[in-house]
């Protein structure tokens, strides 16, 4: 919980949801309004952590079922009125607060799961194995403790970092995944409360045993995903000395690298949410699910939308490189539309909300350059603001925050 010294308000939620969903927050949104928290539907960012190894049957989006389980209106509402409990207890225990900011870089908790790939006409496609938001941002605060010398005590850490949480999925147990051992190696490093949030993880997984990624000095294997407990466990070791790097860097008012972005501490601060829906591009004004390509269909090697999901050509001829299809060329030589891709309808299959705040978070399967990260905007780096769909616009300043507890 935060409120600003314009004295609004803004909840800081994550839950470990496999995504972030609009109804549940319309839902806590009604709750709170019974309440006197001062927080609305409208000023909540939630994080949604994407934990494949979660319980998740709280959605009425049919997609997400396929995955997941169908909704329980019990969980539904269950973790409704937590969320709006843990939001209620924390503006009830607001302490005076400073906040600062920091990026740094960290890429050995990453990986691109996609990787590269050959196109249908045997040109490279796909992407690099190291290709991902590296940007780690982290904003720490430490509460007023004038009885103490410091005059200041830890009190929270945010963070925003894109990494698939599904290692652990293959186990068939109820887990936290990576998050559990990185939240339990902050928390006691800082002694402070850390709240995750979900970045580019629609393709930031990995990386795994094969990639031939190296050891480390000490002799580990660089290799994070589907390798056992023990193995997610140190790369989330990993991830969390990063935090507290960006953490100590706040406290000391120097970031690590050139690369990196500070924001000095500050208390006398505003606190603002926006919210706004954001319509696809001409190309796909549809959504869809399972996409298939249109280009091998028309050669004679159909691909059936839902029939395979997630959009996989059956057998494995569609991986072959292959000549350019002439009926496809010659359509489009003669001004007539063909879709690279085609898939079934997916309207009310999933169902999210994405905010626009300065520290944004992403709902779910989002990817680099179509999702909305955190970009930290501090001296002699104007560039470092959000980036939302692929497009750098002025996010302005961080939210100047009074106070955070919760």
């Amino acid at each position: 919980m935060a409120e600003g010294s314009n004295g609004r308000r803004v909840a800081l939620v994550k839950s470990d949801n496999y995504l972030a969903q609009d109804h549940l927050l319309r839902r806590v949104g009604q709750l709170l309004a019974q309440g006197d928290s001062g927080v609305r539907y409208a000023d909540i960012l939630h994080s949604a952590s994407h934990n494949h190894s979660s319980p998740y049957y709280s959605t009425p989006s049919w997609g997400v079922w396929i995955f997941q389980d169908v909704v329980d209106l019990r969980m539904f509402e269950y973790q409704a009125r937590a969320m709006a409990r843990a939001i209620e207890e924390a503006a009830a225990d607001l302490k005076p607060a400073r906040m600062g900011a920091a990026t740094v870089q960290h890429s050995l908790y990453k990986g691109n799961i996609t990787g590269p790939q050959t196109a249908d006409d045997g040109s490279p496609a796909g992407f690099p194995r190291d290709h991902g938001d590296h940007d780690l941002t982290v904003l720490r605060f430490d509460r007023y403790a004038p009885d103490t010398e410091a005059g200041w005590e830890p009190l929270a850490a945010w963070m925003n970092f894109g990494q698939h949480p599904e290692s652990l999925d293959s186990y068939d147990l109820i887990t936290a995944d990576s998050l559990a051992p990185l939240e339990r190696y902050v928390e006691r490093d800082l002694g402070a409360t850390l709240v995750f949030s979900q970045g580019d993880v629609g393709s930031a997984e990995g990386p795994y045993d094969g990639w031939n990624r190296g050891r480390l000095d000490d002799g580990t294997l660089v290799a994070w995903a589907h390798v056992g407990h023990a193995q997610t466990e140190r790369g989330a070791r990993l991830l969390a000395d990063a935090v507290v790097e960006a953490w100590d860097a706040i406290g000391g008012g120097v970031v690590p690298s050139p690369d990196d972005t500070l924001v000095p501490f500050a208390s006398d601060l505003e606190v603002g949410v926006t919210d706004g829906w954001v319509p696809g591009p001409v190309s796909h004004p549809v959504p869809t699910v399972s996409n298939c390509r249109s280009e091998p269909t028309l050669g004679g090697d159909p691909g059936v939308p839902v029939a395979r999901l997630p959009g996989l050509r059956t057998g494995r001829r569609w991986r072959r490189a292959r000549p350019l299809n002439p009926i496809v060329q010659n359509l489009k030589a003669h001004g007539i539309a063909v879709p690279d891709q085609y898939g079934a309808p997916a309207f009310t299959g999933v169902h999210r909300r994405r905010g626009e705040p300065a520290a944004a978070s992403a709902g779910g399967q989002a990817r680099r350059r179509r999702a909305g990260f955190v970009r930290v905007r501090g001296p002699g780096r104007p560039d470092r603001e959000l980036q939302d769909a692929g497009e750098r616009r002025g996010g302005g300043h961080l939210p100047r925050l009074r106070l955070d507890r919760g």
